[in-house]
């Protein structure tokens, strides 16, 4: 079976939702309490964990580390997870997971060819970083200025044939001469300050031996000792300061240690080994701005990693969550999305509301988070109070004619019918404050599922309106009945969905079960160390989703 078939959930017993579709992205957006992160984030997540993704999971608040964990338990997966922080991994007897980003970037593209690579690795780290938020504001200036001044420190730095870091950038770029006067005058004798850099490019003209190297070496040597002393004093110390304090941010404390130090883990062990990375650094936590830009820059490394390998050779999906994405939007994530498909990529993201997604973006930038938003092709909508995401939702999902009849009498006693038709809302924006939130008494979450171009069978229309069973701790699942049964306000139409969410479960339950009994094999392994899909014969259905077969009710009755 080809990748792109595996079923991973079913929405009805007519549509289940495929990898192929999972490959195009999905958006779930509920309110606070709105029961996404229990609800369909944790179905859609565990359902890809149990038919082998890899994973890169991106932590915001302080408990999502030990959700992501319960989820990998429960599809079977907890010995694949990898916990990447400053502390001993206890899943991995306390192992420090480390990645030295210049020298793995350095590795992966292979001698000189790998200096693009890193420059524009830095020049995406000055908008991570507060200190160089303003540099937005200059981009065209760094492009042109600053890209150049780190390609040439790079080129003396792996001629040097050293260890690349973030501090040896550092230190170059601040024992540089800073005048022209001090490369002219023949008997010029550096002062201490700038021996470092002299030490460099004397090692790098002893190293530099292809014709490839000589002339790169050339052109660097231009640049430090012709064009770089040239420069206007403002010019040449704001280049510098602006380069300076993105690196100062990773000379310091987690980062550092992070960053800058040894290798000990990869991006690419998500798909060559099938593990759950989950960066457990929570933003609203203990670690702050440092957690953003540590998760940031790893999620920006995973998806280079993703998309340059050879998918023939490693065919493994992988799967990209955040719970909060507007915490970890980036510019990157538009160009990823966009290809992710091919490199069997599948993004879920959460977010409360879409206004989160715009100030985070910022709202002179109202069109690329429209633009990054459209790329998502299946959204959920659960419970939500935000009138700017209800009334997004609405225009997305369309309009249709809708008839409005009226009736006058005569003093005859003659009846007189007219109606007018109008284009209205299919869905209005006031449904999305009314749908169900998870809890008592059916501890499910209602959502409205929305997939472009996709006509669901159940409701014969572009919606279905779904129950998505909530994945509780083991204590709360035990009191679910308990809970149910006490619950004395239960409505008909409650009691209807309870009833069908628990049979639904119930067939789904067998079928598994009966599969299972048959194929063995189909149990996850932790061992297997290549990904290959189960044959069509071995494909069970899965169980971690409930949905009431139900249409869209007509607001007109």
């Amino acid at each position: 079976m080809n990748v792109h078939d595996i079923p991973l959930l079913r929405f009805s017993l007519q549509d289940t939702f495929h990898v192929s579709a999972a490959f195009q992205h999905l958006l779930i957006i509920g309110s606070t309490g709105s029961g996404k992160s229990t609800g369909p984030v944790a179905l859609f997540f565990q359902a890809m964990l149990r038919r082998g993704f890899g994973a890169l999971a991106l932590c915001v608040k302080p408990d999502e580390a030990k959700q992501v964990m319960a989820h990998a338990e429960a599809a079977g997966r907890l010995q694949d997870v990898m916990l990447v922080s400053p502390n001993p991994d206890p899943l991995n007897e306390g192992m420090l997971w480390r990645i030295n980003v210049l020298e793995y970037l350095f590795k992966a593209e292979a001698g000189l060819g790998g200096i693009g690579e890193i420059v524009a690795l830095i020049a995406t780290l000055t908008t991570f970083v507060d200190g160089a938020a303003s540099l937005r504001d200059q981009k065209d200036f760094w492009d042109r200025n600053g890209d150049k001044l780190v390609r040439h420190a790079l080129t003396l730095l792996i001629l040097r044939n050293a260890p690349l870091s973030f501090l040896t950038i550092y230190q170059l770029v601040l024992a540089a001469p800073q005048q022209s006067e001090d490369t002219d005058d023949p008997y010029f004798q550096p002062p201490d300050q700038e021996q470092f850099f002299w030490e460099v490019l004397e090692q790098a003209r002893g190293n530099a031996s292809t014709r490839q190297e000589q002339h790169a070496l050339t052109i660097a040597e231009h640049y430090w000792l012709g064009e770089m002393p040239r420069l206007a004093d403002r010019t040449r110390s704001s280049i510098i300061a602006t380069l300076t304090s993105v690196l100062d941010v990773f000379l310091h404390g987690h980062l550092y240690e992070l960053f800058g130090t040894e290798t000990t883990f990869t991006p690419e062990q998500s798909f060559t080994e099938g593990n759950i990375l989950v960066l457990d650094m929570p933003i609203q936590g203990l670690y702050g701005e440092t957690g953003r830009i540590a998760q940031l820059l790893i999620k920006h490394l995973w998806q280079k990693a993703v998309l340059r390998r050879n998918v023939q050779e490693q065919p493994r999906p992988v799967a990209l969550l955040a719970d909060e994405a507007q915490e970890i939007v980036s510019s990157s994530d538009y160009s990823f999305l966009s290809t992710a498909r091919s490199a069997h990529a599948a993004v879920l993201y959460a977010t409360q509301n879409i206004s989160n997604i715009y100030a985070k973006i910022g709202h002179m930038e109202k069109d690329a988070a429209d633009a990054l938003l459209g790329l998502f092709n299946t959204k959920v909508f659960l419970a939500n109070g935000d009138p700017v995401t209800n009334q997004w939702a609405s225009t997305l999902i369309g309009f249709a004619e809708q008839t409005r009849q009226s009736w006058t009498v005569d003093r005859t006693g003659q009846l007189a019918l007219s109606g007018t038709s109008k284009p209205d809302f299919i869905i209005p924006p006031w449904t999305f404050t009314q749908l169900q939130k998870g809890g008592r008494p059916t501890y499910a979450v209602e959502g409205i599922v929305f997939q472009n171009g996709r006509r669901w069978q159940a409701s014969n229309a572009a919606i279905l309106r779904v129950l998505f069973p909530q994945q509780l701790p083991a204590a709360q699942q035990a009191l679910m009945v308990v809970d149910a049964s006490q619950e004395l306000s239960l409505t008909e139409e409650d009691k209807t969905k309870l009833i069908l969410q628990y049979l639904v479960m119930l067939v789904a339950l067998i079928e598994e079960l009966m599969i299972l009994n048959r194929h063995p094999s189909l149990l996850v392994s932790q061992a297997q160390e290549s990904y290959a899909p189960p044959p069509p014969s071995q494909v069970p259905r899965a169980i971690s989703v409930v949905s009431i077969d139900e249409a869209m009710p007509d607001d007109d009755k």
